[in-house]
C-alpha cells in the first residue's frame, strides 16, 4: 500500500463531480457519445461509444491483449466484482464487431465482440482453475489459490493485484454457491468446493 501512495499517477480526489450515467449523451466537439459504465475493474468505469464513427473509448474496461485488473476493495470486502465486471464487459459484446475499440493500454483494435468473449472466457477457466484446484486438496487459502491463478508474479504490487483478483473470483463462486468459506484454527480462512 505505501508503493501505491507514492504512485504519482494517483491523483487526489476532487472535491465535487458531475456523475455520468448509463446511456447519458454527451457532445464533445462534433461528436455524439453515448456512456456506458462498466463496473469492476473500479465501481464505476465510463466508457463512451460514437455511433456514427463506430469508436468506443474503453479505457480498461477491454485491453486487447491483458485482462483488467478486477480486484476485491478492502473497503467492500464480500463485494463481486468479477460479476458485475462479466456483466458490463458482454454490454460492450453487444457493439457493432467493426467497432473500433480505443483502450487505455497497448494499442488500438477491432473485435470488440471477440475481445469480450475471450476475456469472460479467461475468467470462467480461472474459476475453472480454482474448481480443479480445490479438487485435489479439501480446501486452500486465497494466498494459495492466488499462487495457483498467478504462478509468475514478480513484485509486490504483483502479489497485491493478484491476491485481489484471486479473492474476486472467490468471492464470485462464494455467491454462486459453489465455494464454502471457513475461519481454520490459524484464523485465515479456508475455501472448499460445495459441488
Amino acid at each position: 500500500m505505501a508503493a501505491m501512495r507514492k504512485d504519482p499517477f494517483m491523483p487526489q480526489a476532487p472535491f465535487n463531480f458531475e456523475r455520468l450515467r448509463e446511456g447519458q449523451l454527451l457532445t464533445i466537439g462534433e461528436r455524439e457519445w453515448r456512456v456506458i459504465v462498466g463496473q469492476g475493474h473500479s465501481p464505476e468505469h465510463a466508457c463512451l461509444y460514437n455511433a456514427t464513427d463506430g469508436l468506443l473509448i474503453a479505457g480498461d474496461q477491454l485491453l486487447p491483449r491483458i485482462t483488467s485488473n478486477v480486484m476485491v476493495s478492502p473497503i467492500e470486502p464480500e463485494g463481486n466484482p468479477l460479476k458485475v465486471w462479466l456483466e458490463s464487459t458482454l454490454r460492450l459484446a453487444e457493439l457493432p464487431a467493426d467497432t473500433l475499440v480505443l483502450p487505455s493500454h497497448q494499442g488500438v483494435f477491432l473485435g470488440v465482440r471477440e475481445r469480450a468473449h475471450e476475456v469472460v472466457a479467461h475468467h470462467q477457466q480461472q474459476c475453472d482453475l480454482v474448481h480443479a484446484h480445490l479438487t485435489d486438496m479439501p480446501s486452500a487459502s486465497a494466498w494459495q489459490l492466488m499462487q495457483v491463478l498467478f504462478p509468475k508474479l514478480r513484485s509486490p504490487v504483483d502479489h497485491l493485484m493478484a491476491l485481489g483478483e484471486t479473492i474476486a473470483h472467490l468471492n464470485h463462486l462464494l455467491a454462486a454457491g459453489e465455494l464454502q468459506r471457513s475461519l481454520g484454527a490459524d484464523q485465515i480462512d479456508a475455501y472448499a468446493r460445495t459441488v
